[in-house]
């Protein structure tokens, strides 16, 4: 009697699962890796700290640093 469960049970999970992995598709597409240049983002961590100091503090001085990060960064990328 407990085998009958199990494969009552046990057969319609295998039909899902089989289903569900014909239907997969394990073809993913390649990845598209567009590195962006170690200076780059240096430049870019420095301009987001800077960003988030000056709106902690708002203070004039930290305002110029942000400003002139996001200046520089902006002319590298030219």
């Amino acid at each position: 009697m407990p085998d009958n469960i199990n494969s009552a049970v046990n057969n319609p999970t295998k039909i899902v699962q089989t289903a569900a992995w014909s239907a997969t598709n394990t073809n993913l597409p390649p990845h598209k890796y567009n590195p962006i240049p170690e200076q780059i983002r240096v430049m870019i961590v420095e301009k987001r700290r800077a960003r988030a100091l000056y709106k902690r503090t708002r203070l004039p001085f930290h305002k110029q640093n942000y400003n002139r990060l996001a200046n520089s960064l902006k002319k590298s990328d030219r």
